[in-house]
């Protein structure tokens, strides 16, 4: 599987943001975590 991920809008990112279109606005019962952080994870 190849997965390809960016950066969100700055507004996104908020709390705000992520509260109203977050993870668990689509059903997901996870945190936001930014791309940047999640890429780190894996050595990348």
């Amino acid at each position: 599987m190849a997965v390809i991920g960016r950066k969100g809008h700055r507004i996104h990112r908020m709390p705000e943001g992520v509260e109203v279109l977050g993870p668990r606005h689509f059903g997901f019962d996870l945190d936001y975590v930014p791309i940047e952080d999640r890429v780190k994870e894996f050595g990348v």
